[in-house]
């Protein structure tokens, strides 16, 4: 009697033809709603607004979210660290940009919280105490927005006692609303 063809390293293939037919619907559904976007779009509007745009606040800007992502990345291996899957900085800004990607051009932004999932299990994590750890990481969000809703509800108030009008300089673009 002959044991089974057991192959551990292989892992069984899962989906088949319903998984692919998902998988065209979801990418019909995006080229579809990218490429409504991109009828809809004032395309000489986005040009002129570009050439007014200040090169300096553009690279900032890009600056700054290249770090916000980074902080974000650590802040989610650290989460992962906490739970004992040690995923590294390094996999961690790979797997959150991978994410990032996903959560922008599919239609749904869970699609990012689905593929880092997928990436922890196919690099050999278990995928639960993953989706605990991405658990964790957006109460981490939640906690940060409720902390600093005080201080936007603040603002909000201090606009509306100004009856919508900034002091001089102060308001969007630095030019007081109204003042053109």
């Amino acid at each position: 009697m002959s044991a089974p063809d057991e192959r551990p390293h292989e892992r069984p293939t899962r989906g088949g033809v319903g998984r692919r037919a998902v998988l065209a619907v979801q990418a019909a559904v995006t080229l579809a709603a990218v490429a409504a976007l991109g009828w809809l779009v004032d395309w000489p509007g986005v040009a002129a607004a570009l050439t007014r745009t200040d090169p300096a606040a553009l690279l900032g800007a890009l600056a700054l979210a290249m770090l916000s992502q980074g902080l974000g990345a650590w802040r989610l291996s650290l989460v992962l660290d906490g739970l004992g899957l040690r995923l590294g900085l390094r996999r961690s800004l790979a797997f959150t940009w991978a994410g990032l990607f996903s959560g922008n051009v599919l239609p749904a932004t869970v699609g990012a919280d689905a593929l880092f999932a997928v990436l922890l299990g196919r690099s050999g994590f278990p995928v639960g105490s993953g989706v605990i750890g991405i658990v964790y990481n957006r109460a981490v969000n939640v906690a940060v927005v409720l902390l600093c809703l005080p201080a936007a509800l603040a603002a909000l108030h201090v606009e509306a006692s100004l009856g919508g009008r900034w002091p001089a300089g102060v308001g969007p673009d630095g030019v007081e609303p109204g003042a053109l």
